[in-house]
């Protein structure tokens, strides 16, 4: 959860494992030290991960009895009491051991059903022939066990569903849109007043695009607000949001929903920028750095393109970013990163805190 020592928030809702989890509310001090080393040792993963998937998507088991994390969620709140009976039976269930395509040790909620992993390929194969971007669907079988149904995440419910047979010529694919339109009509909601606070033309345009995007599905929309947003160079508030992460599909395409508001570290963001200034001395140095191309070897390009570097500071999250590849195909002339201080910060040997497992920095490259 976000310190309130540091201005940043990151979120990050996994589709892989929905319905949501539920947020853990602080405990209190008396209820946490009351047995200080096993509660936290459970407490530590589950917050780092807002969730019992750890590294390399393998579940693990809390290290305290029911009863105990029990009087810890009562002790939160009501909701957070009501929230963990509902879970309770799955954290401790063994298998699934993981998160992978359906089967007996691993599951994904990405897959509805009883869907083969070449059922999966099939249906993908089919979005693609139509131009239909995969990271904000789920596929799930139809009722009548034949069909398939690919749940689009909107806030639009019950619109036109268009269905699309597949190569067997037995069976069709329709899509259904509404997945998660509860969740997305909120953040639309909030993206609406985040408008009146923008700092520029270019931010409320992108902010718009994400709202756009969630209220119909659109994920051409999305590519429009990062074709936006890669332009708003050294903003003082940075910003990730959308259907992003990809890391948990099994099938590699389809993204669980990332949501991080951070405020850039001046003083560090002007030193990386310094540092981007001395990037065509540091690229000569390069082991494959040879006389040709102006001193830069053959696998570099001619025209070094720097991007615009901010630094921010920020709870852990579960994994290093990568752009999904809906994103990445935008690839132009303009480039920014961003960069997760607490990743390098968490790696220093002089720091008393434990190393984090993530040490790579948070870039996009539109």
């Amino acid at each position: 959860m976000p310190s309130p020592n540091r201005p940043a928030s990151a979120v990050t809702i996994s589709t892989a494992s929905w319905p949501m989890q539920p947020h853990f509310s602080p405990i209190s001090a008396t209820t946490l030290y009351a047995e200080p080393i096993s509660k936290a040792r459970c407490c530590r993963p589950l917050l780092t991960n807002i969730s019992t998937q750890g590294s390399g998507d393998q579940k693990f088991i809390p290290g305290l009895n029911d009863d105990t994390l029990q009087k810890l969620s009562a002790a939160a709140s009501p909701r957070s009491s009501e929230l963990y009976k509902q879970i309770s039976g799955p954290i401790q269930a063994i298998p699934p051991f993981g998160l992978g395509y359906p089967s007996e040790t691993t599951q994904s909620s990405y897959y509805l059903g009883d869907i083969s992993q070449q059922g999966i390929s099939l249906v993908s194969r089919l979005l693609e022939q139509h131009s239909l971007f995969p990271e904000n669907t789920r596929i799930r079988k139809a009722e009548n066990g034949v069909d398939f149904e690919i749940l689009l995440a909107s806030v639009q419910r019950g619109g036109a569903s268009p269905t699309f047979p597949l190569p067997d010529g037995d069976r069709v694919v329709r899509l259904v849109q509404g997945d998660h339109s509860d969740e997305l009509k909120q953040i639309c909601t909030e993206l609406s007043q985040a408008v009146k606070y923008a700092a520029n033309d270019r931010q409320r345009g992108f902010l718009q695009a994400y709202a756009e995007s969630f209220q119909t599905g659109s994920l051409d929309a999305y590519r429009e607000s990062q074709r936006i947003w890669v332009r708003d160079k050294a903003p003082r508030v940075e910003n990730i949001l959308g259907f992003v992460e990809p890391y948990r599909d099994p099938h590699g395409i389809r993204a669980e929903f990332e949501g991080l508001v951070a405020i850039a570290d001046e003083k560090e963001s002007k030193l990386l920028a310094k540092l981007v200034e001395n990037s065509a001395k540091f690229i000569q140095r390069l082991p494959w750095a040879t006389a040709e191309n102006d001193g830069k070897g053959p696998f570099e390009k001619s025209l070094f393109e720097p991007p615009d570097f901010s630094s921010i500071h920020g709870e852990p999250t579960p994994l290093p970013r990568r752009d999904p590849p809906s994103i990445s195909g935008i690839l132009t002339t303009h480039s920014s990163c961003i960069l997760l201080e607490h990743h390098l910060s968490g790696d220093q040997p002089s720091k008393r805190e434990p190393p984090r497992r993530d040490t790579s920095s948070s870039c996009r490259t539109n």
